[in-house]
């Protein structure tokens, strides 16, 4: 509770004694009669005898210079007395309203400028971290576009290898299969030329044969002859 809802929470309760002829608690008219409220209604440096703002007060005054029975002397003194204190306190109520309102509203902008200046200072942080993120993805994006970029490159250097190896395997073996099938003909022709050598061979010899035969039968008959 602040020092000026503690004073208007005094003050009502003070007028609210006047009104309903109730003895004040110790102290209460010392404390608003030096209230900053108290001084700015009526005049505010008039003697509490003249001016009080609580009738009962006035009353007491009168009645200790006068009338110390604790009842007011005069009746119709004492009835315009309360009537012009009671107007007395009903400005001072409403101008406590008003100055409560004054206070509702100078809080109620307080919070709503707090209100405001938060909010932008969350807006502040929440776009500040927008654009941190936004940052490291772009730099995300741009390093794997790069890390793409590359890999595409050495995919590709690959592939050419590759097809190169390939081609280069297909020349070997169409160079092996020719270097096979020129070897195989060789060894045809040469299995003919010894087939045909082997044949000769057969031939040579029944040819031996038969004129070693013949010899021999040649010098049989010679010998014979003789």
């Amino acid at each position: 509770m602040t020092d000026f809802t503690r004073e208007a929470a005094r003050l009502l309760r003070a007028t609210e004694d006047a009104l309903y002829h109730r003895r004040p608690m110790t102290g209460l008219f010392d404390q608003v009669s030096q209230s900053p409220m108290r001084k700015r209604v009526g005049g505010a440096d008039e003697d509490l005898e003249g001016v009080s703002n609580f009738p009962m007060q006035a009353s007491w005054f009168s009645n200790a210079k006068g009338c110390r029975g604790g009842h007011v002397c005069d009746s119709a003194a004492s009835i315009t007395e309360l009537e012009r204190q009671l107007r007395i306190v009903m400005r001072e109520v409403s101008d406590l309203r008003c100055e409560l309102a004054a206070e509702r509203e100078t809080r109620s902008s307080a919070l709503t400028a707090l209100g405001r200046r938060w909010k932008e200072e969350v807006l502040l942080e929440v776009r500040a971290s927008e654009y941190q993120s936004r940052r490291v993805i772009d730099n995300l994006v741009v390093s794997l576009e790069q890390q793409r970029q590359e890999d595409g490159t050495a995919r590709s250097l690959l592939q050419q290898r590759v097809e190169d190896l390939l081609r280069d395997s297909k020349v070997r073996d169409r160079t092996h299969f020719d270097a096979q099938e020129q070897l195989r003909e060789q060894v045809d022709a040469m299995r003919e030329r010894l087939e045909s050598a082997v044949s000769e061979c057969a031939l040579l010899r029944v040819e031996c044969v038969q004129h070693q035969e013949r010899e021999n039968s040649a010098m049989l008959s010679g010998s014979t002859r003789n």
